[in-house]
């Protein structure tokens, strides 16, 4: 389990399973929680000079988006030493 200040970022095309998501992770306490509709803004994201101070400690994706798959995403993670260990969920 992480702790409950813990950032998740919801990575999903889907407003719906984007919001079931987030009310789900909000039912468990878990308030700072980051949404992207697709793998370019999760990329910014996870870029963003803040992840320095804050960063994300969870990546919960969807596996198919129409620009770049979640898997894609995966792969990007994994190829930098920064955060090539986070933990991803794949939905």
């Amino acid at each position: 389990m992480f702790p409950i200040d813990s950032k998740i970022l919801i990575v999903d095309d889907s407003t719906f399973s984007r919001s079931i998501l987030k009310r789900s992770l909000r039912d468990l306490k878990y308030w700072k929680i980051l949404e992207a509709t697709a793998v370019e803004a999760a990329k910014s994201l996870m870029a963003e000079d803040e992840q320095q101070t804050d960063p994300v400690h969870l990546v919960i994706t969807d596996i198919h988006m129409p620009e770049a798959s979640g898997l894609d995403f995966l792969r990007w993670i994994r190829a930098r030493d920064e955060i090539k260990t986070m933990p991803v969920i794949v939905l």
